[in-house]
This record gives structure tokens, sequence and C-alpha cells, in this order.
């Protein structure tokens, strides 16, 4: 079973992303922090494992950018307040979909992207 690691700042966002994930074949472990940045930069040093990171207006493009050169990539979701943060990332190369989208999307983005080969 694959892991899914996502990390955040509110547990009812996290919480409703679980729920729109259901019936995927994942283990899902959520982590609530203000450092979603370090916290998903830290899980990946520790092994091959999935991570969404949910991303809000006060997060940088800058510190956000070391986490596009995990493999497998992370997915960043960022808020409907974070516009202009989704934008300059998107623009960087990152994987990013918009918060709002529907669990399908974010769930067939995660399998695409495990099918990719792994960087080196």
């Amino acid at each position: 079973m694959r892991q899914l690691l996502m990390v955040g700042r509110d547990l009812n966002q996290l919480m409703d992303l679980t729920i729109a994930l259901r019936g995927c074949s994942h283990v899902t472990t959520i982590a609530v922090t203000d450092e979603v940045v370090a916290r998903a930069m830290s899980s990946a040093s520790q092994g091959p494992c999935q991570i969404i990171v949910c991303l809000d207006e006060s997060d940088a493009t800058m510190d956000i950018r070391p986490l596009n050169e995990i493999s497998p990539p992370v997915l960043l979701l960022t808020s409907e307040s974070a516009s202009h943060l989704y934008e300059q990332l998107k623009e960087a190369g990152c994987l990013v979909l918009a918060a709002r989208e529907r669990g399908f999307l974010i769930s067939a983005t995660l399998l695409a992207y495990e099918a990719r080969p792994v960087r080196p």
C-alpha cells in the first residue's frame, strides 16, 4: 500500500481532503503544523511517500521551490486567497493545484505522477 502524507495548517482542510480521497489505495497520515514546507522536506528525507502540502498566502515561493526537487513530486495545493502563489509556483514548474479541486482530480494527479520515472 502506498504512503500518503498530507501537511497543512488547518485540520479541517486536511480531514476534508482525507475524506475526498477515500477509497484510494493508500495509508494516509496527516500532519498539522505551521511549518508545512519544513515538515514536508523532513518527511521526504525519511523515505519514499507521496506528499500533499496545503499552502496559503503566508507561504513564500522561494521557500517552497525545494519541494519541487523531491521524488515522487510533492503535490502543492493553494488556497483561494493565495492565487498569486498558485501562478508563481506553476511558472516555476511545480506540481500545483487549487485546493478547491475535487478529490478525483487530486487522486488522478497523484497516480499520474507516481507512474512517472524517478528523478536521479
